[in-house]
């Protein structure tokens, strides 16, 4: 602040700090909303709800292992962290038409890294969802917290050849359920199995059952024991069986 020494008041009250009930403003009596603080020496300490939080080279730590802070109220639309440089990296910052919370650098959003993400009212480390990042990965989605759960799976790299593979896993009754076109809006629906692409009808189709109830193997079907119809069994070409011991 300047030297306001053999100054009017009514000249220089617009520069004073003043706090009020706790709150910081300005002469005005307006809230001070940024306070730049240059250097590390400025403060010796800083006294927040009671506790002396220690400083530790150019970081305050808030809160500790024997206070913990509850809760942290941020008066401000977004909280902006920089590099050494003072160059600004990235921002958490809240849309308040959503109340979405986004990770933002420049105007484009940017990847959130994080060991294991719980959604559901009982944070007990098996929450409704669970997004597991550790080993090979995992989505868990529970009828209980922890119980009844539909677990999606990535590949285990450490096994090799047919055990090499992703995997869906039911718990509890044990039976997985794949719909087809529950909203009964789409007369052509189906369920496909293809490979070597990623994108529908780009890969070679192995399996198919639509909504006309075909079930359709495209290529060679091998069965180890007994197929059952109670309709007709027809082919396209030859049709190769045994009859108590002979040949048809």
């Amino acid at each position: 602040m300047a030297d306001l020494t053999g100054q009017n008041i009514q000249d220089t009250y617009q520069r004073l700090l003043q706090t009020d009930n706790g709150t910081l403003k300005d002469g005005t009596g307006s809230l001070v909303n940024e306070l730049t603080v240059q250097g590390t020496g400025s403060f010796d300490s800083i006294e927040v709800n009671g506790d002396i939080l220690p400083k530790t080279a150019d970081i305050y730590s808030i809160g500790s292992p024997s206070k913990p802070f509850k809760s942290l109220h941020v008066l401000s639309e977004s909280i902006h962290f920089h590099n050494a440089s003072g160059t600004e990296i990235g921002k958490i910052s809240v849309d308040e038409s959503t109340n979405e919370i986004q990770f933002i650098q420049g105007n484009s959003f940017q990847r959130v890294r994080v060991k294991e993400i719980n959604f559901g009212d009982t944070f007990n480390n098996t929450g409704s969802v669970q997004i597991e990042g550790s080993g090979t990965g995992f989505i868990a989605i529970n009828g209980a917290p922890g119980k009844f759960s539909t677990v999606y799976r990535g590949e285990l790299q450490s096994l090799g050849g047919d055990y090499q593979m992703g995997s869906i896993a039911q718990k509890g009754s044990g039976s997985f359920a794949i719909l087809i076109d529950a909203d009964n809006t789409m007369q052509d629906s189906k369920f496909v199995i293809e490979k070597n692409a990623s994108i529908p009808n780009a890969g070679t189709r192995l399996f198919s059952v639509n909504e006309s109830m075909e079930t359709r193997v495209y290529g060679h079907l091998k069965v180890d024991t007994n197929i059952t119809a109670s309709g007709n069994i027809s082919a396209s070409g030859q049709l190769i069986g045994m009859i108590d011991g002979g040949t048809f």
